[in-house]
């Protein structure tokens, strides 16, 4: 066990969630970081390390649920789904960027 993993251990049973997912994704450990933010509250956070680790979908709904249509939009766009990133900007009420994506 690494120093880093070492410390984000100690700081996820201490209840600090977010230094531990810091800790975690310092140490490579991205599965882990992204559990930390979600269970501190940080979706953000969280839909980064997920886009990092290729799951786009989970990153999305995380974006969702941080209630950031727009970026959830955006990321979708950069993977080349583009229908879904229209639905969603249309939802959002962002018809000109729904129609860019269309």
């Amino acid at each position: 066990m690494s120093e880093l993993t070492r410390r984000a251990w100690k700081a996820y049973f201490r209840g600090n969630y977010l230094q531990a997912g810091d800790l975690y994704k310092s140490a490579g450990e991205l599965d882990k970081a992204s559990k930390m933010y979600s269970k501190g509250g940080d979706l953000r956070a969280a839909a980064e390390v997920e886009e990092a680790l290729g799951r786009i979908t989970r990153a999305v709904d995380y974006l969702l649920r941080a209630g950031d249509p727009n970026s959830a939009a955006l990321m979708l766009g950069r993977h080349g789904h583009f229908t879904r990133a229209a639905q969603i900007y249309a939802d959002a009420g962002n018809k000109v960027q729904a129609a860019a994506m269309a």
